[in-house]
């Protein structure tokens, strides 16, 4: 009776041990966030914007900065030039200083340009090949749209 008695004992601390070791390992994942590493990134989008448009047909567009990292407080420069003549602008925007605070570490963040709930418009009467350009943070990146 003693021997069943210890064995019973002895199984039942084993088992306790087991149930504790596996209850401290992660064995089912943990519903979490999406989260990013700590590397930067933006990404920008132009809603609105079209790949053709007739002659005289209105622009109607605006720019979404997204990205995480320490973001510039400044507004992007945009413009709108036509291929044939890239140093004459038909449209722009000039880069100026937002009232935003200035992130101390990296953190997720999105601007919208002009707002969120407005978009910038531009007239374009002359047929071309015509690039939308947007510089931000130290990068440049451009759109390209066609006006017949």
């Amino acid at each position: 009776m003693k021997t069943l008695v210890l064995s019973a004992v002895t199984a039942l601390g084993i088992g306790s041990a087991i149930f504790v070791i596996f209850s401290h390992m992660n064995l089912y994942p943990l519903v979490d966030t999406p989260h990013h590493d700590s590397s930067s990134y933006t990404t920008f989008e132009t809603p609105g914007l079209q790949h053709t448009y007739l002659a005289g047909q209105t622009v109607d567009f605006k720019v979404i900065i997204r990205g995480h990292g320490v973001y510039s407080c400044t507004t992007p420069t945009i413009r709108i030039y036509n291929d044939i003549t890239p140093g004459e602008s038909i449209f722009d925007v000039n880069q100026t200083t937002m009232s935003c605070p200035v992130p101390m570490q990296q953190q997720d963040y999105e601007f919208y340009f002009p707002s969120k709930n407005d978009s910038f418009t531009a007239t374009v009467s002359k047929p071309g090949n015509y690039t939308l350009e947007i510089l931000y943070g130290g990068r440049t990146v451009q759109d390209t749209f066609h006006v017949a």
